[in-house]
């Protein structure tokens, strides 16, 4: 998207059409501008459903136990012709292959793969993201080189706001819009809040249970000093046979809450990072964020500015360049990866020696490549000053509406990265709500089971100890009962209300 509008927009802008054509250029170039701001869109949007998906996965609860996965030679996909035919493999055939991979060295294999993965990973997740800063950079510097020198200041018209600056614009605006940093502080006291309250209530549910167990026992030791024990007592389980699932919801639900309450952690400590840069967004007007206020405006150029251009254009061409270099080193750094197959029986089994081979071997195979993104990344900044430098002289040289509408445009730009943290942040923030409110939901369930089950032994108790008294009453004619036959035990309150 950033390439198209990079080199296909500004083409279509700066050339002349042709006397007899029937391309309307204008229309056309119009209807690229709109799908590849729909593209943007779209594209926006399945980033903010993968960050779900992976919020979602964050938070994903262990099952007890795990299926038993036999071995695999690699993690890389094998071209096997009958496989590919649709012609199934025998089974013989299968085990004969597998024992080319012993269970033990297919680990360490897959220990290797997994570190060097995660070494080309780290490395092209930092490339592409200062890449992206390149394209950023070049879409919006490189339309203010089409300007043709020739023209007047009358005749000379250049729209400022290109549709990747129009979609950061309407980001930052719905930043704003939502409340800033003050509406995530709220919704992250909302969220704790409610953890809280979940937490507290598995706690009183736990209460309840321990009393009826203590109250259970007080019974069992009361009928167990008497000759008298009712057959109904004998028929009374007790209660560490009967409140088992209780216990073990209360405990799944720990365990969620306490996961939950990390996730809380992350995201309250993101908040606390970012506060500086969304309570500096918070300051941004809302004439700022209008988009009609960067529209069509004037541009002008002279003498002075034409030096400025070939300058300017000379830095553009380092960064392109920086761009494909780039580009290159990420496929470079795949190459490599996919061609890292070191042999399982070679990997040493001890840890101090396997440790010290990893190593070995992934200074080997990436440390050049290491140094160099390094040096990729560290020219980048350095380039952009100096086209930031070019573009201020240039605006200098301007006339003033063009000064002031681009301060105004970058002043706005420089909280886009702020804007989609906000939005990251706010998306976390609202599942957890959604989580801690079915959460609420199913405490709310266990607690009148539990309140149910309570009662219904309190009654069967209460009923217990009345036939012990009356019975203890009999034998001694009337007189009062032994000691130790007091009233029911404490504890045991009135079922809730429904």
């Amino acid at each position: 998207v950033y390439k198209a509008r990079a080199t296909l927009l500004p083409a279509l802008n700066s050339t002349q059409p042709t006397p007899h054509g029937l391309l309307d250029k204008k229309a056309f170039g119009d209807t690229v501008g709109r799908r590849l701001a729909s593209l943007d869109s779209e594209l926006r949007k399945r980033l903010a459903t993968a960050e779900e998906e992976n919020q979602a996965v964050f938070l994903a609860i262990m099952a007890d136990t795990v299926d038993k996965i036999d071995g695999r030679i690699s993690v890389k996909s094998t071209v096997v012709d009958s496989l590919v035919d649709g012609v199934a493999v025998s089974k013989n055939i299968v085990a004969a292959y597998a024992q080319y991979a012993p269970a033990e060295e297919n680990v360490l294999f897959l220990e290797y793969a997994s570190k060097a993965s995660q070494l080309v990973s780290k490395e092209t997740q930092a490339l592409n993201a200062a890449l992206a800063q390149v394209e950023q950079e070049l879409s919006v510097v490189e339309p203010t080189l089409t300007v043709e020198p020739t023209k007047s200041k009358s005749q000379s018209m250049v729209t400022r706001l290109t549709t990747g600056n129009e979609a950061a614009l309407n980001t930052v605006k719905g930043a704003v819009q939502g409340g800033g940093y003050k509406a995530l502080k709220d919704l992250e006291k909302q969220v704790m809040m409610m953890g809280e309250e979940s937490k507290k209530k598995v706690a009183e549910i736990a209460v309840l249970l321990a009393r009826e167990a203590a109250d259970d026992a007080s019974l069992c030791h009361k009928a167990a000093s008497s000759s008298n024990a009712s057959q109904q007592f004998a028929r009374r389980q007790r209660s560490e046979q009967l409140n088992i699932a209780y216990h073990q919801a209360c405990e799944r639900i720990r365990g969620e809450l306490q996961a939950a309450a990390k996730a809380d952690d992350n995201v309250r400590h993101q908040i606390e990072y970012c506060s500086a840069e969304l309570m500096e967004m918070d300051k941004v007007s809302m004439a700022d964020l209008d988009v009609k206020t960067y529209q069509n405006v004037m541009s002008s150029t002279s003498e002075s500015t034409t030096s400025l251009q070939q300058t300017l254009q000379m830095h553009v061409k380092e960064l392109k360049a920086v761009l494909e270099r780039g580009n290159a080193l990420i496929r470079k750094f795949d190459s490599t990866l996919a061609s890292d197959e070191p042999d399982p029986a070679s990997i040493p089994k001890a840890d101090g020696e396997r440790n010290a081979f990893v190593a070995k071997r992934l200074d080997t195979l990436y440390a050049n490549l290491q140094k160099e993104a390094k040096e990729i990344i560290n020219m980048i900044p350095l380039l952009k000053q100096k086209i930031a430098a070019d573009m201020s002289k240039t605006a200098e040289t301007g006339d003033s509406d063009r000064a002031k509408f681009e301060s105004r445009l970058q002043n706005v730009l420089r909280f886009e990265k702020s804007a989609t943290t906000w939005q990251t942040l706010r998306g976390h923030l609202q599942m957890g709500m959604q989580f801690y409110s079915k959460e609420q939901e199913n405490l709310t369930r266990l607690d009148s089971d539990v309140q149910g089950f309570v009662h219904a032994r309190k009654v069967e108790a209460d009923n217990i100890m009345s036939e012990l008294t009356r019975s203890m009453g009999n034998m001694n004619m009337g007189g009062a009962p032994p000691a130790g036959y007091g009233a029911p035990p404490a504890g045991y309150g009135a079922p809730p209300a429904g």
